[in-house]
């Protein structure tokens, strides 16, 4: 069973398509231990803001993915972390001293971002879509809000768009496909020198 954060963990230096934010991971055992220590391994991340992420042992699971039901804290300045990563753990409730948390630095200049999906949802079609913003802002597409637009292409198509970031992303939906062997569902972003980073990966339920 891997967590948000274990899964990120596993593929470092596996892809090539995009690249991984650094990353601190803990779990509310060791939160609850050793708080002076595990912040002073995010601090070791050298940058003034942060993303606060869940990584709940019962997300992103094969059999369930619970994607927005627990607190994620995003542009987390310094003096905040201690109080955001309380707050992310509180909103587990009382499960597991097991459930861990992602912090990572918060990517600056953001050109774009959204999420993939390997197959379609409904159906289990091997078709990618893509929602992507073209926006400053990273949760546009993730929090529902308007401003984003919808490609689709077949998986594997041997097709090439006017869009050289859409065809970054579908390259990366491939090679995640191909390492994983089952459909996936992404989250990423795009800096301004076009540098596409995945932020999340996970089973496609």
């Amino acid at each position: 069973m891997k967590t948000k954060a274990s899964q990120l963990s596993s593929i470092i230096g596996k892809i090539k398509s995009a690249k991984l934010l650094e990353q601190v991971s803990f779990t509310k055992h060791e939160w609850d231990s050793h708080k002076k220590e595990c912040l002073q391994r995010c601090n070791r991340l050298e940058e003034n803001t942060f993303a606060c992420r869940s990584s709940a042992l019962d997300e992103d699971q094969n059999n369930e993915s619970n994607a927005g039901k627990y607190l994620s804290i995003l542009n987390v300045c310094t003096d905040e972390l201690e109080e955001s990563i309380d707050k992310v753990f509180n909103s587990y409730g009382n499960k597991s001293s097991h459930d861990e948390i992602l912090v990572q630095p918060m990517l600056q200049n953001i050109l774009a971002s959204g999420v993939a999906f390997s197959h379609d949802q409904n159906s289990g079609q091997s078709m990618i879509s893509i929602s992507i913003s073209y926006s400053n802002s990273t949760d546009v597409v993730t929090s529902g809000k308007k401003g984003y637009e919808t490609w689709k292409c077949q998986l594997k198509a041997d097709i090439k768009t006017n869009n050289k970031n859409i065809d970054k992303i579908r390259k990366l939906i491939e090679e995640l496909f191909d390492l994983f062997s089952s459909p996936i569902d992404i989250e990423f972003c795009i800096d301004k020198n076009e540098v596409l980073y995945l932020l999340q990966v996970r089973p496609l339920i």
